[in-house]
């Protein structure tokens, strides 16, 4: 079944609705190491990064949610 406009236009929406975009910078190299690491926890790499963050800030007493 194809992606159809009206449903990628509802995506849109909702991504801009619900979601915020974060972009950072990292020696070249860094991306693939962590594509690779991530995947060998069954994980994207979006997830294992979102993971670590909620994390990190979770054991410091500052949860994201």
């Amino acid at each position: 079944m194809a992606y159809s406009e009206a449903q990628n236009k509802a995506t849109q929406k909702y991504l801009a609705e619900n979601m915020e975009q974060i972009r950072f910078c990292m020696p070249k190299g860094s991306k693939a190491k962590i594509m690779e690491f991530s995947k060998s926890q069954g994980m994207s790499m979006a997830e294992y990064l979102k993971r670590l963050i909620q994390h990190d800030m979770e054991k410091s007493g500052h949860p994201l949610e």
